[in-house]
């Protein structure tokens, strides 16, 4: 094995965002009707080098009005394209609200002009901006039950979130759940070859690294962005789904859950049979899954 198809092989994730994900895909087969839920859009919850980065929030618009639970939502694309009304966000949104979770879709910033870290930073501050008290009355939160779901890309942003150690993030920022639709948990140089993934994957892995042009094996953040590295027994509960035939090698689902297995972790998969990736394995009985999932933990 060399270290070029090792690299590509953890890279492969990314790839697959800039075609399936960021299209959309089936969020479910079903679902009930977006009249139960009240949509608040564009909604400013950070602004950083210029750029005002926005949410979409989804409200359930029945049963209680307080001390709801949320889930923050991020994209796939690559790291370089879609949005928080892109890739399935807006049909997963209204699930969560029409089971009385709050859902809240969120923009992050992109390459080339961003790299890592500032994806998961921007996915923090999104935790963080929900806690305030000014959401928190305003969308009828429970800031003690907040969690996140990530397609592809936005998979590994929150893993990232799921796995950020105790002073990694601010106490503001920690998740009590992560939801996890093809990502991949190992993007160093040492990584397993899994699968066979497009060569183009490795550049852009290493752009958002920021290693873009550089030697990966001595890019100094493949170890700091790989969530399967910072497990500890700290870490969220987490549902890992991938689907068995797709881009995103299942290796890469079968090593976080081992690693989270290995630090007493509360992990559930679902591999689902076939090609479908991020969003698109989103069928109607891993939604039912899906929110069952959240629903006991969140």
């Amino acid at each position: 094995m060399t270290r070029r198809r090792s690299v590509v092989a953890a890279a492969a994730l990314v790839v697959v965002a800039l075609s399936g994900c960021a299209s959309g895909g089936d969020a479910s087969d079903g679902g009930g009707s977006a009249s139960r839920v009240e949509h608040l859009t564009a909604e400013p919850y950070r602004s950083i080098d210029g750029q005002e980065l926005l949410a979409d929030a989804c409200l359930p618009a029945e049963g209680e009005q307080t001390d709801r639970p949320a889930m923050v939502l991020l994209h796939g694309g690559g790291f370089e394209e879609g949005g928080r009304d892109k890739g399935g966000m807006p049909r997963l949104c209204d699930e969560f609200a029409q089971r009385g979770i709050v859902g809240v879709s969120i923009d992050y910033r992109l390459l080339p002009a961003a790299s890592y870290p500032a994806q998961v930073e921007d996915a923090a501050a999104a935790v963080a901006w929900l806690r305030e008290p000014a959401q928190v009355e305003r969308y009828g939160l429970d800031p003690a039950r907040i969690g996140v779901l990530g397609s592809s890309a936005g998979a590994i942003i929150a893993q990232s979130l799921g796995t950020a150690g105790e002073g990694s993030l601010d106490a503001g920022s920690r998740v009590r759940l992560v939801v996890s639709l093809s990502g991949a948990s190992d993007l160093t140089p040492d990584a397993l070859d899994k699968g066979e993934p497009s060569p183009e994957a490795q550049q852009v892995i290493q752009a958002y690294l920021g290693c873009l042009g550089e030697d990966y094996t001595a890019c100094g953040s493949t170890d700091a962005a790989s969530p399967q590295t910072q497990v500890d027994a700290s870490d969220a509960p987490m549902l890992l789904m991938n689907g068995d035939r797709e881009l995103v090698p299942v290796e890469q689902l079968e090593g976080m859950e081992q690693a989270l297995r290995a630090a007493g972790v509360d992990v559930q998969t679902v591999v689902e049979p076939g090609a479908k990736h991020g969003t698109q394995l989103m069928t109607s009985s891993n939604v039912r899954t899906m929110l069952d999932f959240v629903e006991e933990r969140l």
